[in-house]
């Protein structure tokens, strides 16, 4: 598997403070990355100095196309950012102009955007939506309406800032598989931010961040075993996950179990 993002010596300073210092991180096309830390950690930065918000010192590809003013545009066509506040995208009166106004600026014709809205509609299972206005929908829905226009938008890395901060545990659960399901299918590469260890689950490698600098990586179910150093971060390790672990060590479950009536059924099956 190659590496679609690569950082390398990544600097940036707010205010004359650094926030990152000669950061390096490579991550393989189609994997998911989860990243978390203590506040301050750096974590929003990066994905900020990813999408080419903030100027930095340092190297910044994804698919081996480097980030500078010259190539800003095509850079962009390969990354896609899902936020924590749906309604800051909304800028279209129904769903489907929202999903279609994406198609547009790809200069698409209006048969194949009716196609592709139909299409991606279809997929996600939200054709009754697309005559609803976004801003009147529930939590869980907005953030499928952005994945709609994510799909439109055809990246090759999505980026999630926070992004499940806002809705209930089964449409989180729901949303999380969707994605994991729509990167599989189409090799995407997930990169997600997010404080809550619950969401994790779907990622094959994760990130601890503190002050700019990488504490722990690996796969989850490595990096989650160093509860010490996670409790010293002020990072929290969720009851369900920490019995999952217990359990796994015990050879009584093999993966991470969030819901207890389904830990219950797995274990007493």
């Amino acid at each position: 598997m190659d590496e679609i993002v690569k950082i390398e010596n990544l600097s940036f300073a707010y205010l004359e403070k650094p926030v990152l210092e000669k950061f390096n991180l490579k991550i393989k096309r189609g994997s998911w990355t989860s990243i978390v830390g203590p506040n301050s950690a750096g974590k929003s930065t990066l994905l900020k100095l990813l999408m080419g918000e903030l100027q930095h010192q340092g190297t910044i590809l994804i698919d081996n196309q480097i980030l500078t003013e010259k190539t800003h545009q095509e850079y962009y066509k390969k990354i896609y950012l899902l936020t924590e506040n749906p309604d800051d995208k909304f800028i279209s009166e129904t769903v489907q102009d929202e999903i279609a106004f994406v198609l547009e600026n790809k200069k698409k014709t209006p048969q194949e955007i009716a196609e592709k809205v139909k299409s991606i509609a279809q997929e996600l299972q939200i054709e009754h939506l697309l005559h609803k206005s976004p801003h009147q929908l529930s939590g869980g829905e907005k953030q499928i309406v952005c994945i709609a226009a994510m799909l439109a938008h055809e990246p090759e890395v999505v980026l999630m800032d926070e992004t499940l901060n806002r809705i209930d545990f089964a449409q989180k659960e729901h949303i999380l598989s969707l994605i994991n399901k729509l990167r599989k299918d189409r090799n995407m590469t997930i990169i997600m931010v997010t404080h809550n260890l619950e969401e994790i689950v779907k990622a094959d490698h994760m990130v601890v961040l503190d002050h700019g600098k990488i504490v722990l990586r690996g796969h989850p179910y490595k990096v989650l075993q160093e509860e010490k150093i996670l409790n010293q971060l002020g990072v929290e390790i969720p009851f369900m996950i920490s019995l999952s672990l217990k359990l796994q060590y015990y050879n009584l479950l093999d993966e991470i179990v969030l819901d207890m009536d389904e830990m219950v059924k797995k274990i007493w099956v």
